[in-house]
């Protein structure tokens, strides 16, 4: 699957509704006018200040991808939702009341696919499908709901029976959602694209604990291979030359199965995958005596560790990697080589995508090294009203001569911080005021 865009509205401090585009070469037209390869970017870089929106654009995302997941299943289970999962603007009293808007502008194959709803406090109150089998838009289903829900379907995508089947759905449920589980819908490759694509990670908020478990899910899913990881820990030169595992403290049957010797339907169960991740030890470059146990490790080479296999994986699989906060203990070239894994076509060869959120503004400045374009770059900042809007570079003129990140210092583009040093002086001489007129401890 290709991600031509996303859009979301009235979801969290955004508003009005935004859209990431990552097919500005696609333009106004229905139809591919190239491959999707040649038509979309593979980076999508946003930065701004603290508080600008930019982790609820990426949670946006998040929330429309696990609406498609869970709607059918567990947003069914009053016990498990006590409430609906329905967070709007809420600065604004007519947007609070409204449902949030969230679409997706994809290519599967070469076909291209327009999905999206919208979700309000009660549930879902619109739904759509549309794709473009030659030349034009054509409809999959319309869906809207008032006291009873009406769908508008497509006879000739969606056959009378399944019509049936899906018409009985509940308001809190995506259409999706269930065709995602229909072996007979034509909706399930739709459905299931959409959600094996995207792989979420938020760097920011990944403790050792979470590190350790998003470690143990990659073991769990079969995707672990110890000569890989040692050649990726070298790669990011961690100083690590070797990563093994201490088998002595394994169960037998844990080694089997990570070992491919069981080629049934054996699996780890998640305290055998952490257990397996507790007992890795790293060989580091200094000779003899130099083995290190994972709680010994730094956690810039923890970030890396828990990171690499899922980047590797998506760059195989040619999906689509969502990071927040990306330069979390991550060095400065580190994160030019993992952008440059995604724009080097030679090492993406099946055209996977990276969206993530930084601070680092160098990455602006080597544009050009890393293979970027003014498109691949992206700006959210905050009104004065609370209001998060989403722009790119491209949007401002060009330069041939641009010194593109002092610009951005120098408030050309927006999307800074206006920080006051004169608050936390007035709050530091208030506590020195109070300190000698004796009103502190």
């Amino acid at each position: 699957m290709g991600l031509l865009r996303f859009s979301v509205g009235n979801f969290r401090s955004i508003k009005d509704i935004v859209t990431l585009d990552l097919s500005p070469k696609l333009g106004d037209a229905s139809k591919l006018t190239r491959l999707t390869k040649e038509i979309t970017e593979p980076v999508a870089a946003i930065f701004g200040p603290n508080g600008s929106g930019k982790s609820n654009l990426l949670e946006a995302l998040q929330f429309a991808h696990d609406a498609i997941v869970q709607s059918a299943i567990s947003w069914q289970i009053p016990d498990a939702s006590p409430t609906q999962p329905y967070s709007p603007f809420k600065l604004n009293k007519e947007a609070a009341s409204q449902p949030s808007f969230f679409e997706f502008d994809f290519t599967i194959g070469e076909t291209r696919y327009l999905y999206g709803f919208t979700y309000g406090r009660d549930g879902v109150v619109e739904e759509w499908l549309s794709y473009v089998p030659k030349r034009r838009w054509s409809s999959g289903f319309i869906r809207n709901h008032t006291k009873t829900p009406e769908i508008d379907w497509n006879g000739s995508y969606i056959t009378k029976d399944l019509q049936k089947n899906l018409d009985k759905i509940d308001k809190r449920e995506l259409l999706l959602s269930t065709a995602l589980r229909n072996n007979d819908s034509p909706l399930q490759e739709v459905a299931h694209s959409l959600v094996s694509s995207f792989t979420f990670l938020s760097l920011g908020r990944l403790t050792l604990e979470n590190q350790i478990r998003q470690l143990a899910s990659f073991i769990q899913k079969n995707h672990f291979d110890l000569d890989e990881l040692s050649l990726l820990m070298q790669a990011a030169d961690t100083g690590v030359k070797a990563v093994s595992l201490d088998e002595e403290k394994i169960p037998t049957r844990v080694l089997r199965i990570i070992n491919g010797f069981d080629t049934g339907k054996a699996t780890l169960s998640n305290d055998e995958a952490e257990l397996v991740t507790h007992n890795l030890e790293f060989t580091h470059d200094g000779g003899k005596n130099s083995t290190f146990k994972l709680s010994e490790e730094s956690a810039g080479t923890l970030t890396w560790l828990s990171t690499a296999p899922i980047l590797l994986q998506t760059l195989r699989e040619g999906t689509i990697l969502v990071v927040d906060e990306l330069d979390s203990n991550l060095h400065q070239k580190l994160i030019e080589m993992i952008i440059t894994c995604f724009t080097d076509s030679t090492i993406n060869q099946h055209r996977a995508q990276l969206i993530f959120i930084t601070h680092n503004t160098s990455i602006i400045e080597h544009m050009d090294d890393l293979s970027l374009s003014t498109e691949t770059i992206w700006f959210m900042e905050k009104s004065q009203n609370g209001e998060s809007s989403l722009f790119s570079l491209a949007d401002f003129p060009k330069h041939s001569d641009a010194h593109y990140e002092y610009r951005y210092w120098e408030r050309q583009y927006g999307a800074l911080p206006y920080l006051s040093t004169a608050i936390l002086r007035g709050l530091a001489d208030a506590h020195l005021q109070k300190s000698e007129h004796g009103f502190t401890d």
